[in-house]
């Protein structure tokens, strides 16, 4: 038997049911909201700027530093660089490309030439050019010329690129110069003639593909020391 009580109750709860909320929460009348809210992406890194001469320009589609740097790091790079070319030269290719000046810069003049013989004067004012023409930005590397046995002069040259290298590493740090030499060494094959070479301070002819410019295998031993975690590349890229 319904009793006036039970009648209340059931319309309470009857009430109540209608005020319940429509499956998936908020307003009934309104369908739940199911976009998802988008993860913002980060920027891009500023790709590296590579210039030099022909250790450094393109030859071929994979046989360069610029492909061995990509390969590793997974970014794309800007290579400006051009066969041939003295330091000077490369100095003012650097400091005509305004649009890459807060880009990090890595710098190998790979062969000495268009330079005075026992002087490093030039470089050092070329580098100061380029340290001032990127500032406030503190990152870029350079790498001094190596020295093979075809190169003039071959023994005033190398003492010339260590003296280089240490006025550079004294006046703006360590961290701003990387030596390749050591590592191009280390590539030596044993013979007597590649003995010859580290002897004197010059890259292994084995590690060159024409007495002048190196082989992947130098291309390739050069970037993994760039680029290994805590590397020189790694080390300047956000200074």
């Amino acid at each position: 038997m319904l009793t006036r009580r039970t009648l209340l109750g059931t319309g309470l709860l009857l009430q109540a049911a209608l005020a319940l909320p429509a499956c998936g929460g908020g307003d009934p009348g309104t369908a739940p909201d199911r976009r998802e809210t988008a993860t913002p992406q980060a920027a891009p890194r500023p790709a590296w700027h590579l210039e030099g001469d022909s250790y450094v320009a393109p030859r071929g589609k994979t046989h360069f530093l610029g492909h061995f740097i990509e390969q590793v790091l997974g970014e794309t790079v800007e290579n400006s660089a051009v066969s041939g070319a003295s330091f000077r030269q490369i100095g003012d290719r650097i400091l005509a490309a305004t649009d890459l000046r807060a880009n990090p810069l890595l710098i190998w003049d790979g062969a000495a030439v268009g330079r005075t013989l026992g002087s490093i004067d030039m470089e050092l004012g070329v580098v100061d050019e380029i340290v001032r023409f990127k500032a406030p930005h503190r990152n870029w590397l350079l790498i001094p010329s190596v020295v093979t046995r075809e190169q003039p002069n071959a023994a005033q040259v190398c003492k010339d690129m260590a003296a280089l290298r240490d006025a550079l590493a004294s006046d703006y740090g360590p961290i701003h110069v990387f030596d390749a030499l050591p590592v191009l060494q280390g590539l030596a094959n044993g013979t007597e003639s590649d003995r010859a070479d580290v002897s004197a301070g010059l890259v292994p002819g084995s590690v060159l593909i024409d007495g002048r410019h190196l082989g992947d295998a130098g291309l390739a031993a050069v970037v993994n020391a760039l680029t290994r975690a805590g590397g020189p590349m790694v080390a300047v890229r956000d200074l």
